[in-house]
Formats: structure tokens, C-alpha cells, sequence
């Protein structure tokens, strides 16, 4: 069984486990054709450099796979390479899989814990997750539903507007700020808001404003928690009042 599993890769020797770690020694079968630079078919190998890379955790293991990479010297311009690497990212020194792994982790559980699993580190899982949701972000085009809820919650002490569909229990956008310019401005994008049928939002005024001018003949209610809070807040000043009394 080849433990590794890697197209094009082979493992060299038996598998260890060192400091926690499952190390795997493997090399890459497909040698290069010719010169990157000046696509020279004669070539001759110029000794071999072992390059660490993670890869994705095998059992819940992290995994150090340490490649034996070839290099090369071109036998016309005279310039050394290393042998390309099939289902590597260079930039992170991680399979594709590895990273692969990390993006979808990232989106379920905390920077430092999906590093401590990979065996990387937080830095490194915090800029794939960045890419990964900046790439993501590009391509997301948000639909008004037919039954809006406008919501806040506070991150990092500031409160930022939360936009959700209420019809599938499933958030639309976080916007940085719940100002009425920041939430007009998002609204603002949607020529066509025929759709929307009803909203739901708290008693933030600024919430109520926008509802009536961009949803005008709409219904609008608030959740039932912003009644009982404001109920329970006018029963109690009316219970201090007549104790006084």
C-alpha cells in the first residue's frame, strides 16, 4: 500500500514518526525535459537537495514529507534548476492537498488548531485562509430573499451588520459597519428588490428608516427577543414607580 499517494511520487524507505510528526521521505519520478530558460533538451544532473514540505495529516498525524529533489545544470546557457515539482505549492511549501485541507478546515475551526493538526504554522494557515476567502469573496454575488432579516453582532468590539435569509436560516453578507450609509449603500446595489416580501430586524432606528425607504409597503416586524427585552424593561420601570408609591 503506498501510504503517500501522490501521483508521480514514490516513497524512499519506511515512514518514522519524530516529535509527533509522521515523517515521510519520498522523491518525484518525472525528470524534466529541457531547460526552463532556454528549453535546451541536453541536461546533467547537478546533485540533490531534500526539501521539506507538509502535507496533509494522515490519522489525525501531521505529516513532514521530505522530498529528495534533483537538480540540474543546462548543458547550453549553464543555469542550475531543480526538478518541478507535480502537486506542490512553491510558495507555501505544501502539497496542494495539504493546502487544500487547510482552506477547508479554516472555515470550521479556529487559525490555531488547523495549525496544530497540519503542523504549521498559524501565520501560514492565516495567509491560505486569506486567499482562499478573498478568492472566494470575488466570486460572490448575493441574492435579496424573500424574507430579509437585518441583524447585528459585535466582533472585536465594533458592531457589524449581519444580512441574512431568514426563509433557509443561512447568512447573505457581514458588512464593517450596521450605519445606516453602510447598510443603504449595500442595499442601494440591488436595482430589482420586488422580491422581498417581509423583514425582520431589531428596533435599531436606523434599521426602520432604511426598511421604509427601500422596502416601501413591505412588512416589517421585529424579532420577538427586541418585544420581550423592551417589555420586560417597561414592566420594571413601571414596577419601580409604583414601589416608590
Amino acid at each position: 500500500m503506498d501510504i503517500l499517494d501522490l501521483e508521480d511520487w514514490e516513497v524512499v524507505g519506511k515512514p518514522a514518526m519524530e516529535e509527533g510528526e509522521l515523517v515521510i521521505k519520498a522523491r518525484y519520478t518525472v525528470q524534466p525535459q529541457s531547460c526552463p530558460a532556454c528549453f535546451h533538451p541536453e541536461l546533467y544532473r547537478y546533485g540533490v537537495a531534500n526539501v521539506t514540505l507538509r502535507d496533509s495529516p494522515i490519522r489525525g498525524t501531521p505529516v513532514r514529507l521530505v522530498a529528495a529533489v534533483q537538480r540540474f545544470k543546462c548543458k547550453d546557457c549553464d543555469i542550475t534548476f531543480k526538478q518541478p515539482l507535480k502537486g506542490v505549492v512553491d510558495g507555501w511549501r505544501m502539497t496542494e492537498r495539504c493546502a487544500h485541507f487547510i482552506k477547508h478546515q479554516a472555515m470550521m475551526d479556529t487559525f490555531v488548531r488547523v495549525a496544530d493538526h497540519v503542523g504549521c504554522d498559524e501565520k501560514t494557515v492565516r495567509g491560505i485562509a486569506a486567499e482562499h476567502i478573498a478568492w472566494a469573496d470575488n466570486g460572490y454575488l448575493p441574492q435579496l430573499p424573500e424574507w430579509l432579516g437585518i441583524d447585528e453582532t459585535q466582533i472585536q468590539g465594533k458592531m457589524r451588520c449581519v444580512i441574512t435569509n431568514i426563509g433557509i436560516h443561512k447568512p447573505i453578507e457581514m458588512l464593517e459597519s450596521r450605519d445606516k450609509k453602510t447598510v443603504g449603500d449595500w442595499l442601494r446595489r440591488f436595482d430589482d428588490r420586488s422580491m422581498v416580501k417581509g423583514i425582520a430586524i431589531d428596533m435599531w432606528r436606523p434599521y426602520r428608516d432604511l426598511a421604509h425607504e427601500f422596502f416601501s409597503g413591505v412588512p416589517v416586524v421585529f424579532d420577538k427577543f427586541q418585544v420581550v427585552r423592551m417589555a420586560n424593561y417597561c414592566m420594571g420601570r413601571v414596577r419601580v414607580r409604583l414601589g416608590k408609591t
